[in-house]
């Protein structure tokens, strides 16, 4: 089925429409996921795949964070994502691109801020992640309707 799908593609446009994300990895170029009716993504598989953040695990609060890596050209968005143990893991936006050459200039500001550094990576996107996130943004956006209905 999935040659046949593969083989049609190279003369006609062929729409997929499955529940099952390892399908789409196999044979899909391009996703298009639709939430209740509306169009919440639609972008080609390869550019899901790429990321723009880092992952940063270190024992510093978001401003002092902030204060030292908000100087640096190639990052745009600082923002903490979790806490854990004393722990706090922020995902830093980078420039396009400038994921190899920004990954060792944060490493190196953490440890001569003094920081314990736990971990520094790319963050990795799945299509399965990206399919989540946009489940939890329409689930969190219903609750706080309802909650708006609710109070008023």
């Amino acid at each position: 089925m999935r040659n046949l799908i593969r083989e049609l593609a190279k003369s006609a446009t062929v729409i997929l429409s499955t529940h099952i994300l390892q399908e789409v990895q196999a044979v899909c170029d391009r996703v298009l996921i639709i939430r209740q009716g509306k169009l919440a993504l639609d972008r080609r598989l390869s550019e899901l795949e790429m990321s723009d953040s880092i992952l940063v695990t270190v024992d510093t609060g978001l401003k002092k964070l902030k204060e030292k890596l908000w100087g640096q050209a190639d990052i745009s968005q600082i923002e903490e994502v979790g806490l854990k143990d004393g722990q706090r893991q922020f995902r830093l936006t980078v420039a396009q691109g400038k994921m190899t050459e920004t990954l060792p200039k944060i490493s190196r500001t953490c440890v001569e801020a003094g920081w314990n550094l736990y971990s520094i990576q790319p963050q990795v996107q799945t299509i399965e992640g990206i399919f989540e996130q946009i489940a939890n943004t329409e689930a969190d956006q219903s609750l706080n309707s309802l909650k708006s209905e609710e109070a008023a």
